[in-house]
């Protein structure tokens, strides 16, 4: 397998940041390998995908031909639009300090790609499918469940906004967020009400027009998200 890592300034100006790595450069080449038929097993995905090459295939037999499945069942198998689709995607750096978001939608179906901000090693790709991780759509019983988690503030002119219980403005009100509390929410594109995180304990639904995602913050302000610990604690940034 050909190296994909060359090293460029990638210069996002729908994000207001840069970053010197090639991600949608990466994302191509794990898609056109998959396509060509290079990824049939775990040592093989090891490239790009950490969740790919470590699972173990007597432990899930079949695993890496489902997960393939996953992926190509969604995006089909011409190259060309998943290259365009990617090409006019955004990088979006939600405040993780670990990884920023390439988000890809295919009809009724998202996929959404982590990839690793460290400088010092490579590229790596993790992938889940309409916000839940292509592991657990293959593993149903696992014990672990792993969804896309992304980090917003509120937009909202009162100052506050009502969490409510369910995804309804007449629903019960369980908490509030505060100006420029960052809170946690679960990612779903065509959806107008979204589940939310709150302190890791309160769980509801806020409206979308009321969540202002990381990665439209300033950069300063997305370097304060980073240093939160926002799943464990009261976080808030400055203006």
């Amino acid at each position: 397998m050909k190296h994909f890592l060359v090293i460029t300034l990638l210069i996002c100006s729908l994000t207001g940041f840069s970053q010197s790595r090639d991600y949608k450069g990466a994302l191509i080449n794990f898609h056109k390998d998959l396509l060509a038929g290079r990824l049939r097993t775990p040592e093989a995905y090891k490239e790009y995908s950490f969740e790919g090459h470590a699972v173990e295939e007597d432990e899930h037999p079949g695993f890496i031909k489902q997960y393939n499945a996953l992926i190509t069942n969604v995006t089909g198998s011409q190259i060309n639009p998943i290259i365009e689709k990617i090409q006019n995607s955004k990088i979006l750096d939600y405040g993780s300090p670990s990884s920023v978001q390439i988000e890809l939608i295919f009809g009724d179906d998202f996929l959404i790609y982590s990839l690793n901000k460290y400088e010092d090693e490579p590229i790596t790709i993790g992938i889940s499918l309409n916000g839940l991780s292509l592991f657990n759509h293959i593993i149903k019983d696992a014990s672990n469940v792993y969804k896309t988690e992304r980090y917003a503030v509120i937009n909202d002119p009162d100052g506050y906004t009502n969490v409510r219980k369910e995804p309804s403005s007449k629903s019960g009100i369980v908490t509030r967020v505060d100006e420029n509390q960052v809170f946690i929410y679960y990612p779903s594109p065509k959806a107008s009400w979204i589940e939310v995180l709150i302190n890791n304990e309160t769980t509801g639904f806020m409206h979308k027009s009321r969540i202002k995602p990381v990665y439209e913050l300033e950069a300063f302000q997305r370097k304060q998200v980073e240093k939160c610990r926002v799943r464990w604690e009261n976080c808030s940034i400055s203006n």
